[in-house]
């Protein structure tokens, strides 16, 4: 047996009784999303019996983070109320010593009513566990409300774990108690992943209990991403627009990540992703900040410029040359960067890239916490929280530290006397130069390469500077429509800009 700690992507699945396959819940929800349940006061609340109960936690930060599903398997409908009670014990039937705790919530006198087929869920939080490793594997006992009896919740590990891995908290504080913080029962509004001989859903995503407010986007057979709300007819869906790259990056998304459901700060999302990449909370919360951003372009049929933005940084070049650095962070985990001439005029794009789980994790961490702010010297620095802690100047140097760093790595700058001389160095072949840039570029293909043997590439805090490249025209493999140019350096193999494509394009 070994012990893990939780400093990757890690998830598990904690399965009480048999298993539900994707097309099987899909049939059951189906069949059952219609009916109108009785008022919660009619009702008796559920019992071990009638549920089958599974959960998901993964590495948040060094603490196992996830939520637990009940699924009614009974004939009536039934409620859950309030919070159970969560124990972690090991395979001889030890209780770890884990401080049970409840997360505040003022809806947690609120009845969960759960019809046939269709399922509640509990968010729980285990950290700081330094205690030493459990014998064999762990389970959750949970015992439901109103002494309805106790459901054991074995843990079933991925495939992507080795075989008698057990998975623990991070000892953050060895001499305080771990802590297992559990919410209140909630009821799923339930959106399965639908699949037909016409169109796929891809994504869904809503906010509360509003029917009208789900909002999907599908795949039809011969078309690219459609988007409208969810159960509408083809007629009466839109094709994602590109303009602003919600193809590009609806591609990027789905190609990366695997399937997953979740409710999340940026409400309830639903993903069919073709991806290997376990989902990360965060990248749950960004997908579901994407899903609703779409919605809002759709509802409004345009995009706003300051709609998804989290965070805006601008510094000038340290070098003198007149030129001002930007960087723009979207609250989905989409940096882009670019240069300017100070006080206006010519912007020059130098590319966009996903975050880091990590830096994504600490985006949100200042976001949730923070008041908005804006500083304008030295330097621009914007930050739209939704907190209400006012930022330190200990903090806002810090977000600043981390707007730069991350500039520097999205418009890939070398220093000048790192990068070889053109004509001391044969170039790379078009095919080698295509291979760059498609590993960078996904979910485009390469439609043409140019070499360029004399090229003035002006890159911010460089000198502008002669040096051979391949520019590389990209397609999206979703529409076939231009996906921008990515310019490679002849010599040395280095991507040095990914340029979008022009507007309306």
């Amino acid at each position: 047996m070994r012990g893990w700690t939780t400093g990757g992507l890690l998830i598990l699945a904690i399965i009480v009784t048999g298993c539900t396959t994707r097309a099987d819940a899909g049939q059951k929800v189906a069949s059952n999303r219609d009916q109108q349940p009785a008022p919660a006061a009619e009702l008796r609340p559920c019992r071990a019996a009638d549920l089958q109960a599974e959960a998901y936690w993964q590495g948040a930060g060094g603490s196992l983070a996830g939520s637990m599903v009940f699924t009614n398997q009974g004939t009536m409908p039934c409620t859950l109320q309030g919070f159970p009670h969560v124990q972690v014990v090991d395979t001889a039937g030890q209780v770890l010593p884990v401080a049970y705790l409840h997360m505040e919530d003022k809806l947690a006198e609120n009845p969960a009513v759960v019809p046939p087929g269709q399922q509640a869920t509990v968010r729980f939080v285990w950290s700081n566990w330094c205690g030493a490793g459990p014998v064999g594997s762990l389970a959750l006992a949970v015992t439901l409300p109103g002494d309805q009896g106790q459901v054991r919740a074995p843990v079933a590990q991925t495939h992507s774990l080795p075989a008698g891995t057990v998975v623990t908290p991070r000892c953050d504080v060895p001499d305080s108690p771990a802590a297992l913080s559990v919410g209140h029962f909630t009821a799923t509004v339930e959106t399965p992943v639908e699949r037909g001989e016409d169109r796929a859903t891809v994504l869904s995503w809503w906010e509360g209990s509003d029917p009208g407010s789900r909002f999907c986007l599908t795949l039809a057979a011969d078309q690219g991403p459609l988007a409208g709300p969810c159960g509408s007819p083809a007629a009466d869906l839109r094709p994602l627009s590109n303009d602003v790259g919600r193809v590009t990056q609806f591609t990027s998304l789905r190609d990366r990540f695997a399937l997953f459901r979740a409710e999340t700060k940026a409400g309830w999302v639903v993903f069919d992703g073709r991806g290997n990449e376990v989902t990360a909370p965060a990248w749950q919360r960004a997908i579901a900040a994407w899903g609703r951003l779409v919605q809002q372009e759709f509802r409004y049929g345009r995009s706003g410029a300051s709609w998804g933005l989290a965070l805006a940084w601008e510094q000038e070049d340290e070098k003198g040359t007149g030129r001002c650095l930007n960087l723009q962070v979207e609250v989905y985990g989409l940096a882009f960067a670019s240069s300017s001439r100070c006080g206006g005029g010519e912007v020059r794009d130098l590319g966009w890239g996903w975050l880091t789980t990590e830096e994504l994790e600490r985006l949100y961490g200042w976001l949730d916490r923070l008041a908005p702010f804006e500083r304008t010297a030295p330097g621009r620095l914007l930050l739209s929280g939704s907190g209400t802690q006012p930022a330190s100047e200990a903090e806002i140097q810090a977000i600043s530290d981390w707007a730069e760093a991350r500039f520097r790595r999205q418009a890939r700058l070398l220093p000048v006397d790192a990068t070889p001389q053109p004509s001391a160095r044969q170039y790379i072949s078009r095919e080698q130069a295509i291979a760059a840039a498609v590993q960078v570029a996904r979910n485009a293909d390469a439609v043409e390469a140019r070499l360029i043997e004399t090229s003035l590439l002006d890159i911010p805090t460089q000198e502008r500077r002669e040096v051979a490249v391949w520019q590389v025209d990209l397609v999206s493999t979703m529409d076939k429509r231009p996906a921008g140019t990515i310019t490679v350096d002849a010599a040395t193999g280095d991507v040095l800009l990914v340029s979008s494509p022009p507007s309306g394009q």
